[in-house]
């Protein structure tokens, strides 16, 4: 088929592919000429997209792999620990603040307790629980149990003892506590009990679990 230029400024007659290679440049095409329709599958590869904007990454993201995504990690409630005493190991002395050290750690999960003191080093909200039994503990005292923060209590409770048994014959009292705290990346907390019977040092009972102290990350939080 023969060229032709039309009076019109069009020109006829070119087959599919008949320019020469770098005929057509950016400079010839005009502005916002090329669409979507005129690339065909593949035509654009990852060499040749720039970095997105963050304006550009906004909606809703299409249903994917997991498997296709990098750099993300699941909040899995960690760090995370328990530990406890299994014997009668710790004297308690009268009107002496004491830290529990519970010598026995179920789990761990990144190393985050020792010498009875736990440091998340993870700033979020984490749930931390106590308990602890008292041996024979005499008529009229009382004893607490708290949970300190860098040192200073956060949370507590008081109990009375009015079991008839006095003299060191009394019956063993559990306490029990719970709290949500919020931790930065230097905070630490640890447990820590107290009695008033009267001059006498009493022992936390340790049977298996009876004395714990733990904690865990909110997921998300």
């Amino acid at each position: 088929m023969a060229i032709v230029i039309n009076g019109s400024g069009t020109v006829t007659g070119l087959s599919v592919g008949g320019l020469p290679d770098g005929t057509v440049d950016a400079g010839t095409l005009a502005t916002n000429s090329v669409d979507s329709a005129e690339l065909i599958d593949g035509a654009v590869d990852d060499s040749h997209i720039a970095a997105l904007a963050a304006s550009k990454l906004t909606g809703a993201l299409p249903a994917i792999s997991g498997a296709s995504l990098t750099g993300i990690t699941a909040d899995d409630n960690t760090p995370a620990f328990l530990a406890y005493t299994t014997d009668r190991a710790q004297n308690i002395a009268n009107t002496t603040w004491t830290k529990v050290t519970h010598a026995t750690e179920l789990f761990d999960s990144d190393n985050k307790f020792s010498s009875g003191r736990f440091t998340p080093t993870v700033a979020g909200k984490y749930v931390l629980s106590g308990m602890i039994e008292y041996e024979q503990q005499d008529q009229d005292s009382a004893t607490y149990l708290e949970i300190y923060k860098n040192g200073s209590t956060i949370a507590g409770g008081r109990w009375f003892n009015t079991h008839p048994d006095g003299g060191g014959g009394g019956a063993n009292t559990s306490h029990y506590l719970s709290i949500i705290v919020t931790s930065d990346t230097d905070d630490y907390f640890e447990l820590y009990v107290y009695q008033s019977s009267g001059g006498r040092d009493i022992r936390n009972t340790f049977g298996t679990y009876s004395s714990h102290f733990s904690g865990f990350k909110l997921a998300g939080a």
